[in-house]
C-alpha cells in the first residue's frame, strides 16, 4: 500500500519531490501521506485479503495413499510405541516385520 500511496502522491504532485537527506542507500523513515482517492481502494484490498478462504482439494489418489500410509503406520511402528504400549498393558511385544513381510502387508492393502 505504501508504494501505491508514494506513486499517486508523486502522480498528484509533481513538483513535491522526496527529502534532500542522505539515507545511504536505506529506504526512507517517512511514510507517504494519506490520499483520500486511494481509502475506497485501499479498504477494498483490506477486506478481499481478509476474506480469503482455502478449500482443501485431494485428488482419488492421494485419498487412497493417505489411507494406505495411516494404515501402515498403525501396523508396522518402528519406534516401538505400540510395543509400549503393549507392555503397558500387559500384552506380549509385537516383533517388527520384516521388509518382506511389510512388501505383502502393503500388496494385501491395495488389493483391498
Amino acid at each position: 500500500m505504501k508504494k501505491k500511496r508514494w506513486k499517486t502522491n508523486f502522480f498528484l504532485n509533481p513538483k513535491s519531490t522526496g527529502a534532500d537527506k542522505e539515507t545511504y542507500g536505506f529506504k526512507s523513515p517517512k511514510s507517504p501521506a494519506v490520499i483520500s482517492e486511494l481509502k475506497k481502494f485501499e479498504d477494498s484490498m483490506i477486506h478481499l485479503i481478509q476474506n480469503i478462504q482455502f478449500e482443501n482439494r485431494t485428488s482419488k489418489f492421494q485419498y487412497k495413499y493417505a489411507k494406505i500410509s495411516k494404515k501402515l503406520r498403525t501396523t508396522t511402528d518402528s519406534k516401538g510405541r505400540q510395543n509400549k504400549k503393549l507392555q503397558q498393558n500387559g500384552s506380549r511385544q509385537i516383533q517388527r516385520p520384516s521388509p518382506r513381510q511389510r512388501y505383502e502387508d502393503l500388496q494385501k492393502i491395495r488389493q483391498e
